[in-house]
């Protein structure tokens, strides 16, 4: 059965109880999907060589990837999961999954 665990902003601010689960769940080979606050500064990518990447930050026991993209200097929440093949099945455009994207502006829009 899936399940949720949320990761805190930034990482590093889970207990040593949660982490002692999170590796019995990769063990185990439970399927993960995790709730993380990106905090601005991270970056989307999950090539370590990238300094401040989400995979670091999130600091999971086992492979995970994310579920789309928020751009390295904005925050908000982003999901990930071990499935790699469901995040291919909802992000590539064969998939034909529609995507809304609401955006906050500071300034007026030219019509």
């Amino acid at each position: 059965m899936d399940y949720w665990r949320r990761v805190g902003c930034g990482g590093g601010g889970r207990s040593h109880r949660a982490r002692r689960q999170a590796r019995r769940d990769a063990r185990q080979g439970a399927p993960s999907w995790l709730a993380y606050h990106k905090p601005p500064g991270i970056e989307c990518t999950s090539d370590r060589r990238v300094a401040e990447n989400i995979i670091d930050a999130v600091d999971y026991p086992e492979r995970v990837f994310h579920v789309g993209r928020l751009d390295k200097y904005s925050e908000g929440l982003i999901l990930l999961t071990n499935r790699g093949e469901l995040v291919n099945q909802i992000l590539r455009a064969r998939g034909r999954h529609e995507k809304e994207y609401v955006v906050d502006v500071d300034a007026g829009v030219p019509t």
